[in-house]
């Protein structure tokens, strides 16, 4: 290693891929995650946050899923709850 931390901007789409198991990526994401988390410093910003679950509410219609992730209660709320164990470092817009 050189001594530079890694940091790595994971945008909505992977985050969509991840919880929503019907999604194309579903599989590859899943697979990537522990990799990426053993590898990298997660970053994320607020948008990334609203805009997932914006698309899980309005354009899946999957509002149990949005729920579940503000409630940080299901298993897909995956990000939410590494955020808690400071493994995914979150940019606010403010």
């Amino acid at each position: 290693m050189n001594g530079y931390i890694k940091y790595l901007f994971v945008d909505t789409g992977f985050w969509i891929a991840l919880i929503d198991q019907r999604d194309q990526n579903h599989t590859i994401a899943k697979q990537s995650l522990k990799p990426l988390l053993n590898n990298y410093n997660i970053c994320l910003s607020d948008f990334i946050i609203f805009e997932t679950l914006t698309y899980l509410n309005c354009s899946l219609k999957r509002h149990d899923l949005a729920i579940h992730l503000i409630r940080q209660k299901a298993p897909e709320s995956v990000f939410l709850q590494l955020m808690k164990q400071q493994k995914i470092k979150r940019f606010s817009g403010s």
